[in-house]
């Protein structure tokens, strides 16, 4: 497929993606889906170049903004290809990502050597028959936009709303934005009753994937690349899970013993609720709930692939209720990793960048803090209370907490440096009495995540 063709394709799905409420990689997989033609290599070059523009919206929507000549933009498509070409034109500029790397000698005509810009301006012609001056002048304008906007270095620039960025005062504004225009990495859990992770690094060494250790999670690796691994034998055995650092870390956070009882509260599809399992032996009980069926049945499939019989999902509905109620005050652990924004996997959903607004997150913050209030009956007298978003807003964050212990003297907070010690973990600005931290892609390498520790003294 030749570039010009690949830009269509991205902007197809660039536009789907902006008018759908729906997740942006789930839109991508179903795009990929049902256009069965399009080879791996023109997949990663699409899905990449329009997952980077989205990062980098404000930037290339005002560099692609120019008329060209006289034109109106009535061209199917027009206005999109524009802004997926700003991408391509930008993004290396902006760190969003690298174009010339993902280009194949197969997306050109000919042999000879090629630039982003002249790729650029070969697409407008061939798509819109415009002039090579025209193209020329579109371009210029652009390249002038871009340099203003560099220049005056403000939100635009860091791709970031000011609205989000006011409420961010306990760490670098600028760092952190522009660190959520880099592509996240696809990060690996060994599952340690399986597997240690020196043999699995060997093991995917063997299938020609490149991987190395975390440096914060024990069990974690980071792949150099994104691969396919639904046909990886550590993947389809159970010994590998992808899960991200920052999530992980929320595991080690809990610090369970082996014999305790938890109460996975927001479960999901079971990342956490595995990990758990692991760090216990397997020789514990773990209640993963969920208000989605299709997640928690994920869940049941995952762990038996893993091998794990200490998890057992539970449906949170009123017919249900009853039988949760038993565990009130018996848990030694409760897991609240409640649903949020997710304004900390930006890199991966760059669209909740733009889409989040101040009263949403407010209305998420009160539903955070009733959720919170619920699932604490559950602790027992000297249990642990573990609170975790994949959020980078503290109104989800610390001022949740803090409007939760105001409001319950029993719980205290604990300092999650024993936690982590427990497992041989440092983490970066985590100090010995901190018993809240937040995980900063610019700083940690992970996802942007919030964890804090309780306990129940009466």
């Amino acid at each position: 497929m030749l570039f010009p063709s690949l830009i269509g394709h991205a902007a197809e799905l660039y536009r789907i993606i902006w008018k759908s409420p729906q997740p942006a990689d789930s839109i991508a997989s179903e795009f990929f889906r049902s256009h069965k033609y399009i080879g791996s290599k023109e997949r990663r070059f699409i899905s990449e170049t329009v997952f980077a523009t989205l990062r980098m919206y404000s930037i290339a929507f005002q560099t692609a903004s120019h008329s060209v000549g006289n034109r109106q933009e009535l061209e199917p498509l027009e206005k999109e290809i524009k802004i997926i070409l700003t991408g391509c034109l930008f993004g290396e500029k902006v760190g969003a990502y690298f174009p010339l790397q993902l280009l194949n000698r197969s997306f050109v005509t000919n042999d000879e050597e090629y630039s982003i810009e002249q790729l650029c301006k070969e697409t407008l012609i061939a798509r819109f028959n415009y002039k090579l001056e025209e193209v020329d002048e579109w371009v210029t304008n652009a390249k002038k936009t871009f340099d203003r906007i560099q220049s005056e270095n403000t939100y635009d620039y860091w791709c970031l709303p000011e609205w989000i960025a006011s409420s961010w005062q306990n760490h670098n504004i600028q760092a952190t934005a522009c660190s959520l225009l880099k592509s996240a990495p696809v990060c690996l859990r060994v599952n340690s009753r399986a597997i240690t992770r020196e043999r699995a690094l060997e093991e995917l060494n063997k299938v020609s994937i490149k991987a190395s250790p975390s440096i914060i999670s024990p069990d974690g690796i980071i792949l150099a690349n994104r691969e396919q691994l639904s046909q990886v034998e550590l993947y389809k055995s159970g010994a590998i899970e992808v899960q991200d650092i920052g999530s992980q870390l929320i595991g080690y956070a809990v610090a369970p013993e082996e014999h305790w009882q938890i109460l996975d509260a927001c479960a999901g599809a079971g990342g956490k609720s595995l990990h758990l399992a692991a760090l216990q032996n397997d020789l514990g009980i773990i209640i993963s709930t969920d208000i989605e069926y299709k997640r928690l049945r994920e869940l049941d499939f995952r762990a038996k692939r893993a091998g794990l019989k200490s998890v057992t999902t539970h449906l949170l509905s009123a017919k249900n209720e009853k039988t949760l109620q038993k565990l009130v005050g018996k848990c030694e652990a409760v897991l609240v990793d409640a649903p949020c924004s997710g304004m900390g996997t930006a890199r991966r959903m760059p669209m909740v960048k733009w889409r989040l607004t101040a009263s949403l997150v407010a209305k998420l913050a009160r539903k955070q803090l009733e959720i919170l209030t619920e699932k604490s009956r559950f602790v027992r007298q000297g249990g642990v209370l573990c609170y975790a978003t994949c959020s980078l807003m503290p109104q989800e964050n610390e001022e949740v907490v803090k409007a939760f212990l105001k409001e319950n003297s029993q719980f205290v907070l604990e300092p999650l440096s024993q936690a982590f010690k427990h497992y041989g973990i440092t983490i970066e600005g985590l100090n010995e009495l901190d018993s809240m931290v937040t995980l900063l892609p610019d700083i940690h390498g992970t996802d942007g995540f919030f964890i804090a520790r309780m306990r129940r003294v009466e």
